[in-house]
């Protein structure tokens, strides 16, 4: 049976007239007061009263004393409306934000601001702007506020991938960690730094370290008594397996994820693991499973737009129809995948799925058009702006040119 979306529901009971009390008085204590019940509500709620929410964090971006609750509305919202089709409106509150961070006279709340703005740009797939916003949110609290600065700091650390691996800063790391320590009371951001160099670990191949890291991570979140900080950790152990190609353990970490998303507030998360499962089990040859999991994942992100996830699950369901060696059917989501980036003008995408357009020609005996597919792929590698992104995907065109008999 395949997913539907939930109805709206959540421990708190709102309607249209909730916010539209509040939307045309000037009392900055109650638009206060409203942003933060708008972190009470769950996915379904902000979908339903997309406009309403965006018009208070609005309201409150405008307002100099409400400005921080209305950023975290914006963290707690953004993510879930990612692929709205009013999501261009949500930018320009971004926008507007970072204005008011720009122009902030005390050095103090201009890093907080940017600091939490860093988590918008992270939330959205903004690397460019998260890595800028990271640089000015550390530039304007170095020496005047450790807790301020433990925070930039991983929101530094958290930006790396997206930078180069190269520039990896190990003084930046002491300084973060001797930070955590120092201020034990805030065990939160130990945790929260724990669990950020985990993935930093496991991107650098240090995968020892990374799963050091991940499970200090969790023993903090547990006695925080944290279910999303602990299901943050297994994301990163099952990340962390999956890059040492420990198949089985990615698997039956993802699946106790899975187990602990509460289905009716986190309907989008829920829907991702579905993707990740499935994009685990082609790995593990488990055809049949990824299949099952990518359509269920699929028919929830096209239920809701989610364009970006829309063409990686008909590109990974091309890819199981392929090892399958089901050739027409993978062929049509192929297609269907290609279309989708070239609809998102995604440069990684665009040249990503003719690699493994290449790859179903080499399968089905089409030498010469698979070397033609894979040719084109790799004129796209130099219009690719992310550097890692640029190297994996230079690694697989490689591959499949060994593969294809150094074609």
């Amino acid at each position: 049976m395949g997913l539907v979306k939930p109805q709206v529901g959540g421990a708190m009971t709102i309607d249209h007239t909730f916010f539209d009390r509040y939307l045309h008085e000037n009392d900055e204590d109650w638009t206060r007061r409203v942003l933060r019940k708008i972190l009470t509500l769950h996915e379904p709620q902000i979908r339903q009263f997309e406009y309403r929410i965006r018009e208070t964090v609005r309201k409150g971006i405008n307002s100099r004393n409400a400005i921080l609750e209305a950023i975290d509305a914006v963290i707690h919202c953004a993510p879930i409306l990612r692929w709205h089709e009013r999501y261009l409106d949500w930018q320009s509150i971004v926008t507007d934000a970072m204005l008011v961070a720009m122009n902030a006279e005390d050095t103090l709340l201009k890093s907080e601001m940017f600091v939490r703005l860093g988590e918008i740009t992270i939330a959205i797939d903004d690397h460019k702007a998260a890595v800028a916003v990271a640089e000015l949110a550390l530039h304007n609290v170095v020496g005047k506020d450790e807790i301020l600065e433990l925070e930039a700091l991983i929101l530094y650390l958290r930006t790396q991938p997206y930078r180069s691996f190269q520039d990896i800063s190990i003084e930046k790391i002491r300084r973060a960690v001797h930070l955590a320590k120092r201020h034990a009371e805030r065990s939160d951001l130990e945790a929260k730094l724990y669990q950020h160099l985990s993935i930093l670990f496991t991107h650098l191949n240090k995968l020892r370290m990374g799963r050091k890291f991940a499970r200090r991570a969790f023993v903090l979140w547990r006695q925080l008594d944290s279910t999303q900080g602990k299901i943050d950790c297994l994301m990163a152990l099952a990340y962390n397996a999956r890059w040492a190609r420990h198949l089985d353990q990615a698997e039956r970490r993802l699946k106790v994820v899975q187990d602990n998303i509460l289905l009716g507030q986190h309907y989008t998360q829920y829907a991702l693991i579905l993707y990740e499962r499935g994009a685990v089990a082609i790995e593990r040859d488990a055809f049949g499973d990824a299949e099952q999991l990518l359509l269920k994942a699929n028919e929830y992100f096209l239920s809701v737009n989610m364009r970006h996830h829309i063409a990686l699950t008909y590109q990974s369901l091309g890819l199981n129809y392929t090892c399958q060696k089901q050739y027409f059917v993978a062929l049509k989501f192929l297609r269907k995948a290609r279309e989708s980036w070239e609809k998102l003008t995604y440069a990684y995408g665009i040249a990503d799925i003719r690699v493994a357009e290449s790859y179903l020609e080499y399968k089905r005996g089409h030498l010469k058009r698979a070397k033609v597919l894979l040719d084109s792929a790799e004129r796209l590698v130099g219009e690719i702006n992310d550097s890692t992104l640029r190297a994996s995907l230079q690694t697989a065109i490689d591959h499949q040119r060994w593969l294809q008999g150094g074609s």
